[in-house]
């Protein structure tokens, strides 16, 4: 190699060693320029965000759920009350290793009952910071736990329903969710009151997400809700249950219905239903009870009096239709009392013949058949009642009506517009709602309104005396009381069908008591009942035990001339 060609070849490969020599230190520097632009990135122009995150990472903050109300009875008795509990969240971050969560999973299967490998997987799967694993530990299950401080264990105070007297009117009360918001019944209806206001809180962890001890803070402390005193009284509700449970068992029912309410003021004492709430939601034909608002028309409109009289035959004719009476019974020369005593179909017609559909169609809307009662509880149902305008209308519809078929009401639109009659003729406001009374002690009472008059204070006297002789009877009525003198109306009807109607019944009976100055109004019914016994003979039994049982639970003396009758 010449002189020339060595000098060439030895500055080849100087030139070659120094871009060996740049090229990492470029590669590094750029490098470096993006690691400092990240860290500017980070450390100065997104500083706040993260710095939040990172927080978040250590300090937990949840909703701290305010104790409920409670609800009593019309006594101050309880009927729901809270009770303090414990809500148990994991740590998904303290439970990232295998084993260390396998011992705290341990740990907390062994107090609360959970299974420890399905609470192990529940949050490892959870892609939340913190998964609730219980709700409502037993305050002493989590004053056990935080002895015992499982890695990862967050306990966070909550509240639960407790009841006192078991499954006592839980078809009245209702429920809530996991959310502690009501879902039914009074604590779904009252349920801005009861709920309350919660609080907000927050608690540290250490690097490992594992809570430090003593690290809660809370921020808002929640506010108790409102407590409610109900008009049930848990004693005559106990009684209606039971008396409900006894005649379903011996008349074999598929279900039914027993309604205790003051006819003045529209409380109600008790409520018994089988399926739960049927006395709001169930549409029924209540049958020959109808008959007693059919005479309540024909008296107010001065067109019939208890001593008005027809010729009864045991049939009548309504545009060619036959209408009988129960089992072709004829009861000759009759008077409208009498009517009500033997409960004939044909007198009925006769009434409201002389009514009109007019004057009667009138009178069912000032009873409002045709809307709810707007009770406090909720899905009420809403009465259907054809009228002449309705396309299918027939004469033979009005006759029918007049003792309580082609029409569907409620038990408790019953009830309200039965009170009606015998309370001086005032259309009350049914309602669960007595009082309220706040943590501060401000109290409100249930707004007692002023019902509609539908009829007047002399028909209601007369509907009462005309009731009285139904069960006071030369023989014994199984509707009469033993120590209170009572009226009332039996009714049987059968059930709609395809075409006319089943062999299946609904039966019930009507009552009120006292007589001068009734202090319950009282709703039985029996859905189906096996043994086709007749709304007085299975009803009325139930009827006469309840007043009995009821009113000296009210303070209300046996009636004079009862007094020890056997």
């Amino acid at each position: 190699m010449g002189e020339a060609a060595t000098k060439e070849y030895m500055a080849q490969r100087s030139a070659r060693k120094t871009r060996r020599v740049w090229l990492p230190i470029l590669l590094f520097g750029a490098c470096f320029a993006v690691l400092l632009g990240r860290l500017v990135h980070i450390q100065v122009i997104n500083h706040d965000n993260y710095s939040v995150q990172a927080e978040n990472t250590l300090i937990g903050n949840d909703i701290l759920e305010a104790p409920r109300g409670k609800i009593f009875d019309r006594n101050g008795q309880p009927l729901v009350l809270s009770i303090d509990t414990w809500d148990l969240y994991i740590s998904t971050r303290a439970w990232s290793v295998n084993e260390t969560a396998k011992q705290a999973a341990k740990t907390i299967a062994h107090e609360t009952g959970l299974d420890d490998k399905k609470l192990q997987l529940l949050v490892h799967e959870s892609s939340l910071v913190d998964q609730v694993v219980a709700r409502d530990l037993s305050y002493e299950t989590g004053l056990k736990l935080m002895d015992l401080a499982p890695l990862g264990a967050v306990l966070l105070p909550n509240t639960a329903r407790s009841y006192p007297n078991g499954k006592l009117a839980l078809e009245i009360l209702g429920f809530i969710g996991t959310d502690n918001l009501g879902l039914a019944g009074i604590e779904a209806v009252y349920d801005s009151l009861l709920a309350g206001e919660p609080g907000n809180f927050v608690y540290e962890r250490d690097s490992r997400g594992t809570p430090i001890p003593f690290g809660i803070h809370i921020i808002d402390e929640p506010a108790a809700g409102s407590s409610i005193k109900l008009t049930i009284d848990r004693r005559i509700q106990s009684i209606a249950e039971k008396e409900l449970a006894r005649a379903l068992k011996e008349n074999e029912g598929t279900g039914g219905t027993i309604v205790i309410m003051d006819p003045f003021n529209g409380e109600i004492f008790a409520l018994a239903s089988e399926p739960e709430l049927s006395a709001i939601t169930q549409l029924y034909e209540p049958g020959s009870v109808l008959k007693v608002i059919t005479a309540a028309i024909g008296l107010d409109l001065e067109i019939i009096t208890p001593e008005t009289t027809y010729f009864d035959t045991g049939i009548t004719y309504v545009h060619g239709e036959p209408i009988q009476n129960w089992e072709s019974r004829s009861y000759g020369l009759t008077t409208m009392t009498e009517v009500l005593q033997h409960s004939i179909n044909t007198g009925s017609v006769f009434m409201v013949e002389q009514i009109g559909a007019e004057n009667f169609h009138k009178y069912l809307e000032r009873f409002s058949f045709n809307t709810a009662t707007g009770i406090d509880l909720p899905k009420e149902a809403e009465g259907i009642v054809p009228t002449p305008d309705d396309k299918n209308w027939s004469p033979v519809d009005l006759a029918t009506q007049s003792f309580g078929q082609s029409i569907s009401i409620t038990p408790l639109q019953l009830i309200r517009a039965f009170a009606a009659t015998i309370n001086g003729g005032y259309l009350v406001q049914p309602h669960i709602l007595m009082s309220s009374l706040s943590e501060s002690g401000e109290q409100d009472e249930f707004e007692k309104k002023q019902g509609l008059k539908v009829i007047s204070p002399e028909t209601s006297t007369s509907i009462r005396e005309m009731l009285n002789k139904v069960v006071n009877t030369y023989t014994w009525h199984p509707a009469r009381p033993r120590h209170y003198s009572s009226g009332g109306k039996s009714g049987t009807a059968n059930i709609p069908a395809m075409g006319g109607y089943s062999e299946d019944q609904i039966i019930s009976f009507m009552s009120f008591a006292p007589l001068e100055n009734p202090r319950v109004v009282i709703l039985v019914k029996i859905d189906r009942n096996k043994n086709k016994l007749t709304g007085t003979e299975a009803a009325g039994p139930v009827i006469a035990r309840l007043i009995d049982k009821t009113l000296p639970l009210l303070n209300v003396p046996p009636t004079a001339r009862y007094v020890g009758v056997k």
